[in-house]
Protein backbone atom coordinates (compact mmCIF):
# COMPACT_ATOMS: atom_id res chain seq x y z
CA UNK A 1 0.00 0.00 0.00
CA UNK A 2 1.26 3.48 -0.90
CA UNK A 3 1.84 5.68 2.16
CA UNK A 4 4.00 8.51 0.84
CA UNK A 5 4.38 10.62 -2.28
CA UNK A 6 7.84 12.14 -2.72
CA UNK A 7 8.08 15.06 -5.13
CA UNK A 8 10.97 16.68 -6.92
CA UNK A 9 10.72 20.49 -6.84
CA UNK A 10 12.05 22.20 -9.99
CA UNK A 11 10.36 20.89 -13.12
CA UNK A 12 7.55 19.29 -11.09
CA UNK A 13 6.19 21.66 -8.44
CA UNK A 14 7.31 24.72 -10.40
CA UNK A 15 9.22 25.46 -13.65
CA UNK A 16 12.90 24.57 -13.93
CA UNK A 17 15.26 27.21 -12.59
CA UNK A 18 18.34 26.69 -14.83
CA UNK A 19 16.83 28.00 -18.10
CA UNK A 20 15.62 31.14 -16.33
CA UNK A 21 18.97 31.77 -14.64
CA UNK A 22 20.81 31.05 -17.89
CA UNK A 23 18.71 33.49 -19.90
CA UNK A 24 19.16 36.32 -17.40
CA UNK A 25 22.87 35.60 -17.00
CA UNK A 26 23.46 35.52 -20.76
CA UNK A 27 21.85 38.95 -21.02
CA UNK A 28 23.86 40.27 -18.09
CA UNK A 29 27.19 39.03 -19.45
CA UNK A 30 26.41 39.56 -23.13
CA UNK A 31 27.19 35.88 -23.79
CA UNK A 32 25.46 33.24 -25.92
CA UNK A 33 22.61 31.49 -24.12
CA UNK A 34 23.84 28.00 -25.11
CA UNK A 35 27.29 28.64 -23.64
CA UNK A 36 25.85 30.04 -20.42
CA UNK A 37 23.31 27.22 -20.09
CA UNK A 38 26.01 24.54 -20.38
CA UNK A 39 28.17 26.31 -17.82
CA UNK A 40 25.29 26.95 -15.41
CA UNK A 41 24.28 23.28 -15.51
CA UNK A 42 27.81 22.25 -14.49
CA UNK A 43 28.17 24.88 -11.78
CA UNK A 44 24.73 24.37 -10.25
CA UNK A 45 25.44 20.65 -10.12
CA UNK A 46 28.36 21.48 -7.79
CA UNK A 47 26.34 23.98 -5.78
CA UNK A 48 23.58 21.40 -5.33
CA UNK A 49 25.74 19.21 -3.07
CA UNK A 50 27.63 22.17 -1.59
CA UNK A 51 30.95 21.10 -3.13
CA UNK A 52 31.62 24.75 -4.06
CA UNK A 53 30.55 28.00 -2.38
CA UNK A 54 28.58 30.74 -4.11
CA UNK A 55 31.74 32.87 -4.17
CA UNK A 56 33.63 30.07 -5.95
CA UNK A 57 30.75 29.65 -8.38
CA UNK A 58 30.92 33.37 -9.11
CA UNK A 59 34.69 33.39 -9.72
CA UNK A 60 34.43 30.44 -12.13
CA UNK A 61 31.46 31.98 -13.96
CA UNK A 62 33.20 35.33 -14.36
CA UNK A 63 36.43 33.74 -15.58
CA UNK A 64 34.73 31.40 -18.06
CA UNK A 65 32.55 34.16 -19.52
CA UNK A 66 35.49 36.59 -19.60
CA UNK A 67 33.65 39.47 -18.00
CA UNK A 68 35.29 41.42 -15.20
CA UNK A 69 32.88 44.35 -15.18
CA UNK A 70 29.80 42.62 -13.80
CA UNK A 71 29.66 42.74 -10.00
CA UNK A 72 28.60 39.90 -7.74
CA UNK A 73 25.89 42.09 -6.20
CA UNK A 74 24.38 42.60 -9.67
CA UNK A 75 24.46 38.90 -10.42
CA UNK A 76 22.96 38.02 -7.06
CA UNK A 77 19.93 40.12 -7.99
CA UNK A 78 19.37 37.74 -10.91
CA UNK A 79 19.26 34.79 -8.54
CA UNK A 80 16.89 36.62 -6.24
CA UNK A 81 14.47 37.66 -9.00
CA UNK A 82 14.58 34.18 -10.56
CA UNK A 83 13.92 32.47 -7.24
CA UNK A 84 11.09 34.74 -6.19
CA UNK A 85 9.14 34.24 -9.43
CA UNK A 86 9.07 30.44 -9.18
CA UNK A 87 6.03 29.74 -7.01
CA UNK A 88 4.33 26.36 -6.84
CA UNK A 89 1.96 25.95 -9.74
CA UNK A 90 -1.71 26.06 -8.59
CA UNK A 91 -2.37 22.58 -10.00
CA UNK A 92 0.51 20.97 -8.13
CA UNK A 93 -0.18 22.88 -4.93
CA UNK A 94 -3.81 21.72 -4.96
CA UNK A 95 -2.81 18.14 -5.71
CA UNK A 96 -0.38 18.13 -2.78
CA UNK A 97 -3.07 19.47 -0.44
CA UNK A 98 -5.55 16.79 -1.58
CA UNK A 99 -2.96 14.07 -1.03
CA UNK A 100 -2.30 15.28 2.51
CA UNK A 101 -6.02 15.42 3.28
CA UNK A 102 -6.31 11.85 2.01
CA UNK A 103 -3.76 10.72 4.59
CA UNK A 104 -0.59 10.44 2.53
CA UNK A 105 2.79 11.71 3.59
CA UNK A 106 3.75 14.41 1.09
CA UNK A 107 7.51 14.83 0.98
CA UNK A 108 10.05 16.74 -1.09
CA UNK A 109 13.40 15.45 -2.34
CA UNK A 110 15.28 17.81 -4.59
CA UNK A 111 18.66 18.93 -5.85
CA UNK A 112 18.93 22.57 -4.83
CA UNK A 113 21.46 25.26 -3.88
CA UNK A 114 21.58 26.98 -0.49
CA UNK A 115 20.79 30.29 -2.19
CA UNK A 116 17.55 28.94 -3.64
CA UNK A 117 16.63 27.29 -0.34
CA UNK A 118 16.85 30.66 1.38
CA UNK A 119 14.32 32.23 -0.97
CA UNK A 120 12.04 29.19 -1.04
CA UNK A 121 11.87 29.24 2.75
CA UNK A 122 11.29 32.98 2.73
CA UNK A 123 8.24 32.40 0.51
CA UNK A 124 7.02 29.44 2.57
CA UNK A 125 7.24 27.03 -0.37
CA UNK A 126 8.32 24.04 1.69
CA UNK A 127 5.50 24.26 4.24
CA UNK A 128 3.34 21.74 2.38
CA UNK A 129 6.01 19.06 2.59
CA UNK A 130 7.15 16.90 5.50
CA UNK A 131 9.87 15.85 5.56
CA UNK A 132 11.98 17.91 3.15
CA UNK A 133 15.24 16.51 1.74
CA UNK A 134 17.56 19.15 0.27
CA UNK A 135 20.73 18.00 -1.48
CA UNK A 136 22.82 21.01 -0.45
CA UNK A 137 22.45 20.06 3.23
CA UNK A 138 22.90 16.32 2.75
CA UNK A 139 26.21 16.25 0.87
CA UNK A 140 24.68 13.97 -1.73
CA UNK A 141 22.28 14.47 -4.62
CA UNK A 142 20.11 12.70 -7.15
CA UNK A 143 20.61 10.25 -8.79
CA UNK A 144 22.84 8.75 -6.06
CA UNK A 145 21.11 5.87 -4.29
CA UNK A 146 22.39 7.37 -1.04
CA UNK A 147 19.90 10.26 -1.04
CA UNK A 148 16.91 7.98 -1.63
CA UNK A 149 18.01 5.58 1.10
CA UNK A 150 18.43 8.52 3.46
CA UNK A 151 14.87 9.65 2.73
CA UNK A 152 13.41 6.19 3.32
CA UNK A 153 15.29 5.84 6.60
CA UNK A 154 14.08 9.23 7.87
CA UNK A 155 10.48 8.50 6.86
CA UNK A 156 10.66 4.99 8.32
CA UNK A 157 9.02 3.56 5.25
CA UNK A 158 9.77 0.77 2.81
CA UNK A 159 10.56 1.68 -0.79
CA UNK A 160 7.46 -0.15 -2.04
CA UNK A 161 5.31 2.14 0.15
CA UNK A 162 6.47 5.29 -1.64
CA UNK A 163 6.16 6.88 -5.06
CA UNK A 164 8.91 9.23 -6.24
CA UNK A 165 7.99 11.79 -8.91
CA UNK A 166 10.56 13.58 -11.06
CA UNK A 167 10.74 15.15 -14.51
CA UNK A 168 14.14 13.63 -15.34
CA UNK A 169 14.64 9.98 -16.28
CA UNK A 170 18.14 9.75 -14.78
CA UNK A 171 16.84 10.67 -11.35
CA UNK A 172 14.10 8.06 -11.60
CA UNK A 173 16.74 5.42 -12.34
CA UNK A 174 18.44 6.21 -9.05
CA UNK A 175 15.13 5.92 -7.22
CA UNK A 176 14.32 2.62 -8.92
CA UNK A 177 17.72 1.24 -7.87
CA UNK A 178 16.57 1.29 -4.22
CA UNK A 179 13.13 -0.13 -5.05
CA UNK A 180 11.03 3.04 -5.11
CA UNK A 181 7.95 3.25 -7.31
CA UNK A 182 8.42 6.09 -9.79
CA UNK A 183 6.47 8.35 -12.12
CA UNK A 184 8.01 10.51 -14.85
CA UNK A 185 6.29 13.87 -14.53
CA UNK A 186 4.95 15.59 -17.66
CA UNK A 187 2.04 17.63 -16.36
CA UNK A 188 -0.44 17.67 -13.47
CA UNK A 189 -3.24 15.88 -15.37
CA UNK A 190 -0.95 13.05 -16.46
CA UNK A 191 0.37 12.74 -12.92
CA UNK A 192 -3.12 12.43 -11.42
CA UNK A 193 -3.93 9.66 -13.89
CA UNK A 194 -0.76 7.73 -13.07
CA UNK A 195 -1.22 8.15 -9.33
CA UNK A 196 -4.76 6.79 -9.65
CA UNK A 197 -3.43 3.79 -11.59
CA UNK A 198 -0.99 3.18 -8.73
CA UNK A 199 -3.91 3.01 -6.31
CA UNK A 200 -3.58 6.49 -4.83
CA UNK A 201 -7.01 7.83 -3.84
CA UNK A 202 -8.50 11.24 -3.08
CA UNK A 203 -6.94 13.08 -6.00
Amino acid sequence: MIKAIIFDYYGVMCPRIVPILSQKTSEQFGAAYEEVHRLMNKLLDRLDDDSITFQQYWEILKAKLKNRNTKLSQHYKIWRSSALQLNLTPEMRNLSIRLKKSGYKVSLLTNVTKTMVKYNRMKGRYKLFRPVFLSCYLGTKKPSAKIYRHALKKMRLKAKECIFIDDQEDYLKGAKSVGLNTILFKNASQLRRELARAGVHGI
